[in-house]
C-alpha cells in the first residue's frame, strides 16, 4: 500500500520538490496545500495547477494571518486521511495540533546545515555573509522552528560568482535527488530520524529593507555578495540616492581609489555605469534603476 501523503508549499522550489515526491513509488501524493498569494515570498508559486495534474485534492488558502489557517489545514489533513506530510517552501510554522493529526509526521525542508542557521531567509543570509556552502536538510517537524530530528542532509557549495538564482537552482536539484533517496526509505519504515545536537544551533532573523540597502562603507566584496544574494528570484539590493531607495541589480569590481575620498562618492559615469567609492577601493554599478542618472562628483548615501 502506498502512503497517503500531503504536500505543502507555495514557492517556485516547491514545484520541483512536489514533482520529485510524486515520482516516488512508495507514496501517493493525495493532497496539496498551497496559497493564492504570499507577500512573504518573492518566489511565490501557487501549486493548484500541479495538484490538478496529479489528481490530488487541493486546499488553496488566501492571505490570512499566520494563525488563522491552522485549523483548516488540520481539518483538511484529517478529512483526507493523510498519513505523511511534506512541507517545502511554506515560510509559516505549522501548529503542534496540525502536526499531530498526521500519523507518520510532517517532513520539513530547510536549505541550511541544521542545527546551524535555522530561521528566515537562509539562502539570502548565506550568500550575503559570503559563506562557502550551505546545505539541503529534511527533518521531522516539531513545535520549534527547524528544530526537529534530521532525516537527510547534503552540503551545497556556494560559488564566488553565484547569483541567487544559481544557488536556488542548485539547492532545488539537490533536494529533489534527496527526496528520491530518503522518502522511499522513510515510507517503508527503514529510516530513523536523528535528533539535532543540542546547544549548537543559531537562528537567522527576518530580513528588513535596511538589510538590502548598500552601505558604501562596505568593501567591494561585501557589496557584491549582497547584490548577488538579492538577485532574482529575490527582490534586489538598493542604494539611497536623493533620499530614495534605488535598485541595484549587478556590480563589478572597480579599480583602486584614493583613501581620502568618502564612501558613496561617484568617481565616474560611463555609458550608464557608475563607479562608486567604497571601503578599500571602488565598485562599478552596471545594473541599476538609479534615476535621474547622477553625475561624477555626486554622492550615493
Amino acid at each position: 500500500m502506498k502512503v497517503r501523503t500531503a504536500f505543502i508549499g507555495c514557492v517556485d522550489m516547491s514545484r520541483r520538490l512536489l514533482a520529485a515526491a510524486a515520482a516516488v513509488p512508495e507514496v501517493e501524493v493525495a493532497a496539496v496545500i498551497t496559497r493564492t498569494s504570499s507577500a512573504a515570498n518573492a518566489d511565490f508559486a501557487c501549486l493548484a495547477d500541479q495538484a490538478a495534474a496529479l489528481g490530488a485534492r487541493c486546499l488553496v488558502l488566501g492571505e490570512e494571518r499566520q494563525t488563522a489557517p491552522r485549523p483548516r489545514i488540520r481539518d483538511f489533513l484529517e478529512q483526507e486521511r493523510i498519513e505523511l506530510g511534506l512541507c517545502c517552501g511554506w515560510s509559516r510554522l505549522l501548529s503542534p495540533a496540525t502536526i499531530a493529526v498526521v500519523p507518520r509526521g510532517i517532513i520539513g525542508f530547510h536549505p541550511a546545515a541544521l542545527p546551524r542557521n535555522r530561521g528566515r531567509h537562509p539562502l539570502i543570509w548565506a550568500m550575503a555573509l559570503s559563506l562557502e556552502e550551505t546545505a539541503s536538510t529534511f527533518f521531522l517537524m516539531d513545535a520549534g522552528a527547524d528544530t526537529g530530528p534530521i532525516l537527510d542532509q547534503v552540503a551545497v557549495p556556494i560559488r564566488p560568482t553565484d547569483e541567487a538564482a544559481d544557488l536556488y537552482a542548485r539547492v532545488a536539484e539537490t533536494a529533489a535527488v534527496q527526496i528520491s533517496r530518503f522518502l522511499p526509505a522513510y515510507a517503508l519504515g527503514k529510516l530513523t530520524p536523528q535528533p539535532q545536537p543540542p546547544g549548537m544551533g543559531n537562528s537567522w532573523r527576518r530580513r528588513n529593507a535596511a538589510d538590502g540597502r548598500i552601505d558604501w562603507r562596505m568593501t567591494g566584496e561585501a557589496i557584491s555578495a549582497l547584490v548577488r544574494a538579492l538577485a532574482p528570484p529575490y527582490p534586489g539590493a538598493t542604494c539611497l540616492y536623493q533620499g530614495q531607495d534605488m535598485p541595484v541589480t549587478r556590480v563589478e569590481p572597480g579599480p583602486g581609489a584614493p583613501a581620502h575620498l568618502e564612501p558613496g562618492l561617484i568617481l565616474a559615469v560611463e555609458a550608464g555605469r557608475l563607479l562608486v567609492k567604497c571601503w578599500g577601493g571602488s565598485i562599478w554599478i552596471v545594473g541599476h534603476g538609479i534615476s535621474p542618472l547622477p553625475q561624477a562628483g555626486a554622492y550615493l548615501q
